[in-house]
């Protein structure tokens, strides 16, 4: 997936409503949320951290949660030489997308 993509595809999984996807490369022309823009996901910790909120269920060893998925992708993700929870904006946000099935390979 393209950055814009993956930006879109979490704002979207967030609540985000968007309207008009004219101007994929810079989200500086979609009409969403009253003209507020979603965050740069990709670069913000922050932003992924309220993405990561949005995850069902407190209990992470439920097998059948989204936390669980998500810590299984976070651990597929993250190169084997670093530790997961160092994990950076853009490689929880692809996490995140696979743990929801809406990640696409290119």
């Amino acid at each position: 997936m393209t950055p814009e993509q993956q930006r879109i595809a979490i704002a979207k999984a967030c609540g985000w409503k968007i309207n008009n996807l004219a101007n994929l490369s810079t989200l500086g022309g979609l009409d969403c949320n009253d003209g507020v823009y979603p965050p740069d996901y990709l670069n913000d910790l922050n932003a992924m951290a309220e993405a990561e909120s949005t995850l069902d269920g407190p209990d992470i060893s439920d097998p059948d949660s989204l936390r669980f998925r998500y810590s299984h992708f976070i651990y597929l993700v993250v190169p084997m030489e670093q530790q997961p929870f160092r994990a950076n904006a853009a490689q929880r946000a692809e996490a995140f997308l696979r743990t929801l099935n809406l990640w696409k390979d290119l």
